[in-house]
């Protein structure tokens, strides 16, 4: 029996005994599939009650990332895992936790990004990164990566009443790049705001360029259908050329 197995047995036992209403016909299919070898883990867990679905959705989901985690062969992986148990983790201090091993760990890789979003602007956290860090690190990133690290970073700073000053020097940096995606439009307005609140009449006019600039642009949304649509066109092409290759040896 695997773990994930052994988890889904374990968490329905013990919420089986909390939770009466459950029906004989659902105790009787997992007293006897827990008894087998292999378990359709799908087809128990559709039998229980909606709250105790959800509980046992979330132990498995968490039994798969720790064997993700033990099992993982590269540091991306190991992040990937790290940061899918942070998400899970129902208390802080397991997300301090597992954020912490990302950013001490591995603090220097772009996969790292979400523990540097998680520790921005948290004084009282054991790790802070500050507005330079973040933006140092930023600079690093691809341009997709770098657009939900800057968003996310100024909805932080909003959601705790950042000064005006702060929002600016966070933000500052996205005038000197030259935006991919027509989805950088709402950070420049964002700075454009700010800029204009604080009177910095320069820094507001790049901004304003910037966005007209982005009008011009598509969204990632749109690039990555496209992408999409390219790569689907390529491989029917190819597996037509092998047909005819074939039929040409004949």
């Amino acid at each position: 029996m695997s773990e994930i197995q052994k988890t889904i047995y374990i968490c329905v036992s013990a919420l089986s005994l909390l939770c009466y209403f459950i029906s004989e016909q659902a105790l009787r299919t997992i007293t006897i599939a827990s008894m087998t070898r292999k378990m359709d883990t799908s087809a128990i867990v559709s039998k229980l009650p909606l709250v105790i679905r959800e509980a046992v959705n979330h132990k498995i989901a968490v039994a798969s990332a720790q064997s993700n985690l033990a099992n993982a062969t590269s540091d991306v992986a190991r992040i990937t895992a790290l940061n899918r148990l942070a998400v899970l983790s129902e208390s802080v201090e397991d997300k301090d936790k597992y954020y912490g091993v990302i950013f001490s760990k591995y603090g220097n890789m772009p996969e790292s990004n979400m523990a540097y979003n998680y520790f921005f602007f948290e004084k009282g956290k054991k790790y802070n990164v500050t507005i330079d860090k973040y933006n140092e690190f930023i600079q690093k990133l691809n341009s997709i990566p770098q657009f939900w690290a800057w968003s996310s970073g100024l909805k932080k700073l909003e959601s705790k009443n950042a000064k005006n000053s702060e929002i600016i020097k966070f933000l500052t940096p996205i005038v000197k790049i030259t935006p991919k995606y027509r989805d950088f439009y709402s950070l420049y307005a964002k700075l454009s705001t700010y800029a204009l609140k604080e009177g910095a009449d320069s820094l507001h006019k790049k901004a304003e360029e910037k966005k007209r600039f982005c009008l011009k642009l598509k969204t990632i949304e749109k690039v990555a259908r496209e992408t999409e649509q390219k790569r689907r066109i390529a491989n029917k092409r190819i597996k037509r050329d092998k047909i005819k290759s074939k039929g040409a040896s004949k």
